[in-house]
């Protein structure tokens, strides 16, 4: 397994690898095109795609932040779900990287259930701390996620960092740049887990 970084949106691997992040994600959880051109230029910024051999299989997006790489989108080719290509990729993912966080929708229903627990059995910990992911579309409305990270639990100040970040930086490049702290929740508030509002 391979992951190729893509810097410029003319590459015609990065044209097939934004077709496959267009299907997989809810439209609020989407940079329009021209954010995403604009990311590309932030050198804290990976696009990447995932081979095997000459087959594309898929694609990560993640930054290098404070002490820590977020992964922001993973995505496998839908013809190739279910085979365990996206286990050994986040296995190859973890195995180059030292501490890792990512955001997952509330197990609520089946799917989202089967989610978190594919995490965990790679790895991750479940991170009990109140979180409101914004929008990177204009018209709508910020949403509730989980914060699972590798190979540990974050401490509520490395979980504050997360936050920090995240409006610093990953926000800049969306239509609510402008505008998101009006739906962060402040630093100085405490942090109280998922379970509070269960």
């Amino acid at each position: 397994m391979k992951f190729i970084r893509h810097m410029d949106q003319k590459d015609d691997i990065f044209q097939k690898a934004f077709s496959l992040y267009q299907v997989s994600f809810p439209e609020k959880e989407q940079r329009s095109l021209d954010d995403h051109i604009r990311a590309l230029a932030d050198p804290r910024f990976f696009c990447e795609t995932i081979w095997e051999g000459e087959q594309f299989c898929g694609l990560i997006f993640y930054w290098e932040l404070s002490g820590f790489q977020y992964i922001e989108h993973l995505a496998i080719e839908p013809s190739l779900r279910g085979s365990g290509i996206g286990s050994r990729c986040l296995e190859e993912f973890c195995k180059r990287n030292q501490k890792i966080v990512l955001e997952i929708d509330p197990p609520i229903d089946d799917i989202s259930i089967r989610r978190k627990s594919f995490y965990e059995r790679l790895g991750f910990h479940y991170n009990g701390y109140y979180y409101i992911h914004p929008s990177y579309q204009k018209g709508c409305t910020p949403h509730q996620l989980l914060i699972l990270s590798w190979p540990k639990p974050i401490t509520e100040e490395e979980y504050r960092t997360f936050i920090r970040d995240m409006w610093e930086i990953v926000m800049l490049y969306s239509q609510n740049s402008a505008s998101v702290g009006k739906c962060r929740t402040p630093l100085s508030e405490k942090v109280y887990p998922y379970s509070k509002n269960s």
